[in-house]
């Protein structure tokens, strides 16, 4: 059984490290995005302490085999509506099974909506099929995302 829960970043940078999540994420996804993925932990720090950083952790039996974070801000151009903007996910590959992805993504959702949030908004890689999962949560695709690496 996996169980949710909010938690601050310091515990991916935390437990993330020394459980080897964030090496697990950055093996799976540094081909995708093209560079190797070295957080700030500084930097995410003082966007929590500025509120504008949720995170929340998947566990099983009490260790962590998953997390997400979202960017929480006023937009300017929607009435200073709140919303969310993925920043990462990462679920172990052997936790991938029956509901569980959903299961963690679906209590994303419901924590952020519980914040005041009204617009959610997830960026995942085009190499993956993800249009069936969000599809599954009401998600709607609602634009592209290109990107050029100038360096």
């Amino acid at each position: 059984m996996i169980e949710f829960s909010v938690e601050p970043i310091a515990v991916i940078f935390g437990e993330g490290t020394s459980g080897g999540l964030l090496e697990l994420h950055n093996q799976e996804t540094s081909d995708e995005v093209g560079y190797e993925i070295k957080p700030s932990e500084l930097a995410y720090q003082r966007i929590e302490d500025h509120g504008s950083l949720v995170t929340m952790i998947a566990r099983s039996g009490g260790e962590m085999v998953g997390y997400a974070t979202f960017f929480v801000t006023a937009n300017i151009h929607s009435n200073m509506e709140l919303y969310a903007v993925h920043d990462s996910i990462f679920v172990r590959k052997e936790y991938r099974i029956g509901s569980n992805s959903i299961d963690f993504m679906r209590f994303c959702d419901t924590h952020l909506v519980s914040l005041g949030v009204g617009n959610i908004q997830w960026g995942v890689p085009a190499r993956k099929g993800y249009d069936r999962i969000f599809s599954r949560l009401g998600y709607e695709k609602t634009q592209y995302l290109y990107r050029r690496r100038v360096r």
